[in-house]
């Protein structure tokens, strides 16, 4: 190895090369950079948003390693960054199961309040938002149950549950609880669509002329349930043979897995998914795209942002219909449609902020960019369970009918003074 090293440095005098490796000749990376790029990346390995092993003893122009070079590995090596607190006991087993109770709680509490209230002009949509709970409930027992670990590489991330438990027909019940996560946490996109659907038709309904006029409540959830199966099954069935691991994926799991979870991916009954969109072609040592798992993200972002396309179409549709003139609405429609509209836009901002945006870092990050986040992969993933848990309150919040049913359930006073409460009645205390 360090012969090869030595005389590729030799023939290439502006490009380092490092050979990264465990002492194990089927694992090994080859990192090429020039001299011009190296001050940089030295600050990142400084600020440790590198982590991955080096040998430092490698030889340069006939002597050591310089120091600065072996400061380097050492900042690779660092398999306990300052955030590990948050994926390690007890404090990620506080939050996780702390998001779950409160998941529980506000999810049910609003199919309570849905179910209970009577509010004529929410309409067939208290049964989306049912839907919408069933989904934060199971999407958050699915993190608590499994306890997940996401670690970023340089090429892609590894997504894996911290148990390890035996075979279903020869496939790790692991990986089958991945794809079965994936189902819980996807499906919430495509109940948000269906959300925005189901607002632009109301809002919008008489204005124009659309194939779907004439539809009925039957024709709406069979379409629903035919988008539904066709969507998780592209889902599910681009994670089971664009991301499962073959032999030669737990072969070259990166070594820090193991040293910082102690988890031992190379192990065949532990389940995972990976994505790994460069890899190393062992018989000539070079690096390549891999075509599997390029396509398997593209797909995967098809559909993740086709979701989103969906949603963006319809909000802007449905902004336009509610402030146009031309709408033929009751003022009290209107204040109302525009009500339910703010609560829906609120409902989406925040997986937005606690699940999109995380999301999309994890999928695209490495494989992008080339850069190691290694186990801050971790604290992206850990803030996509908060959105679960307190969604169902800002529609409960939003929503004037359920607020005030919440206050009364509650036992709690209110103010009927216009912007402080909900209903405009007498300046009293209402028990």
């Amino acid at each position: 190895m360090n012969i090869d090293v030595l005389s590729r440095l030799e023939k290439c005098p502006r490009e380092i090369t490092w050979k990264i490796i465990e002492f194990a000749p089927e694992q090994f990376l080859n990192v090429s950079m020039t001299c011009s790029m190296l001050k940089s990346h030295v600050d990142q390995c400084a600020r440790g948003r590198v982590n991955i092993p080096i040998i430092d003893r490698l030889r340069f122009n006939g002597g050591k390693i310089p120091s600065c070079y072996r400061n380097i590995a050492q900042a690779m090596a660092d398999t306990d960054p300052i955030y590990s607190f948050i994926y390690k006991d007890p404090f990620h087993k506080i939050i996780i199961e702390t998001t779950t109770a409160i998941a529980l709680f506000s999810n049910s509490l609003l199919i309570f309040i849905v179910t209970t209230t009577k509010a004529d002009h929410i309409g067939s949509y208290r049964y989306l938002l049912v839907f919408f709970s069933i989904c934060n409930i199971t999407t958050t027992f699915g993190h608590v149950s499994m306890e997940w670990y996401c670690h970023l590489t340089s090429t892609g991330f590894y997504f894996f549950p911290r148990h390890v438990g035996g075979f279903f027909f020869g496939t790790p019940w692991a990986s089958i609880f991945c794809w079965m996560f994936i189902v819980t946490y996807y499906q919430v996109f495509l109940i948000l669509a269906y959300h925005f659907i189901y607002r632009f038709k109301t809002v919008t309904r008489g204005i124009g002329s659309s194939f779907t006029d004439g539809w009925k409540s039957t024709n709406w959830v069979c379409a629903a349930i035919i988008t539904y199966v066709v969507y998780i099954t592209a889902f599910v069935s681009d994670v089971a043979f664009g991301m499962a691991p073959s032999e030669q994926m737990r072969n070259d799991v990166p070594p820090e897995i193991l040293e910082i979870y102690g988890m031992d991916l190379k192990d065949p009954r532990t389940g995972f998914i990976v994505i790994a969109m460069r890899r190393v072609n062992h018989t000539t040592n070079e690096v390549y795209w891999s075509a599997e798992s390029v396509i398997s993200i593209i797909i995967c972002m098809i559909l993740f942002l086709g979701t989103g396309a969906v949603v963006v179409f319809c909000i802007s549709k449905t902004s336009a219909a509610i402030k146009s003139t031309n709408t033929t609405m009751a003022p009290a429609t209107r204040r109302m449609q525009q009500q339910l509209f703010r609560a829906l836009l609120i409902q989406t901002f925040i997986p937005c902020i606690f699940s999109y945006s995380p999301l999309c870092m994890i999928l695209l990050w490495g494989g992008l960019t080339g850069i190691n986040l290694g186990a801050f992969g971790n604290v992206l993933f850990l803030t996509t369970a908060v959105f679960p848990s307190v969604d169902a309150f800002f529609v409960l919040f939003f929503i004037v009918k359920f607020r005030i049913a919440v206050i009364k359930l509650f036992l709690l006073p209110f103010s009927t003074i216009i912007g402080s409460s909900v209903e405009h009645r007498s300046n009293t205390l209402t028990r």
